[in-house]
């Protein structure tokens, strides 16, 4: 059982986790961006079952306040480079130069434009691939959906960038996911998703990340699996390692 008690997107974080055969690891971050302030409760992960709607309490608004948008004239499938001012990866690459794909998709390296969602590990995708929520999505333009990125903080190491996405699949246009991506710079290898609201929570997206420059390594939260991410819940990957996760619940007024 591990808590976190944190304000968005900065945060003081105080975390541990425990996974099963592998040791238990903490730390604590502390960040100083002025913001309103949210509780999270998390626990470890289990397997559950739960009925799937594509019905959504309230409407998807944005939550980063100052973002880049990537794809303001929309489209399907596309994909887009992005500088960062420090390196993200997973089991031990890590690049500035990052590539963001509408589908819900951070790589390093390189992207492409494919929309069908494998199972991990996979060749189709980019060696170096980290999978918010792997689906065909896509982007209407002259609305409120994106896909953006934003920086918080301006101390070497003690920075953070979040990738939010706010689409429909392109199968239920009517509805709208809207998941991020967080990557700390003092947590090299370890990011957090957090799902606002989901189409059909998992059912039909892969979840996790993978790295097959380096010995075949991935983890995998999830795929095509009906209720594996409520709205309002959230999967931390550990990939400084074989690769672990976490997941839980936070509280938010947004979806």
């Amino acid at each position: 059982m591990s808590t976190e008690s944190s304000s968005f997107p900065a945060a003081t974080i105080t975390i541990t986790t425990t996974a099963t055969n592998t040791t238990s690891n903490s730390f604590a971050i502390t960040t100083t961006t002025n913001t309103t302030s949210s509780s999270f409760t998390i626990t470890t992960a289990t397997n559950t079952t739960s009925s799937v709607s594509l019905e959504s309490s309230c409407t998807p608004t944005p939550i980063l306040p100052n973002p880049t948008s990537l794809f303001p004239s929309g489209g399907d499938d596309l994909y887009t480079s992005v500088t960062l001012p420090f390196p993200i990866g997973v089991f031990g690459s890590f690049d500035r130069t990052v590539y963001v794909s509408i589908n819900g998709r951070v790589s390093l390296n390189y992207q492409n434009s494919n929309y069908g969602n494998p199972e991990l590990p996979d060749a189709s995708l980019p060696p170096i691939s980290v999978l918010a929520y792997y689906d065909d999505l896509v982007i209407d333009p002259g609305t409120d959906q994106r896909v953006a990125y934003q920086v918080f903080g301006s101390a070497s190491a003690n920075r953070t960038v979040i990738f939010e996405w706010l689409a429909p699949p392109l199968i239920h246009p009517d509805y709208f996911c809207h998941f991020t991506a967080t990557f700390e710079e003092a947590l090299p290898g370890i990011v957090t998703f957090r799902y606002y609201t989901t189409t059909d929570k998992g059912s039909s997206a892969t979840i996790g990340a993978q790295n097959l420059e380096r010995n075949q390594s991935f983890v995998q939260y999830s795929f095509n699996s009906p209720g594996a991410v409520p709205d309002k819940s959230f999967v931390r990957l550990d990939t400084t390692g074989a690769g672990t996760f976490t997941t839980g619940s936070f509280n938010t007024s947004q979806c």
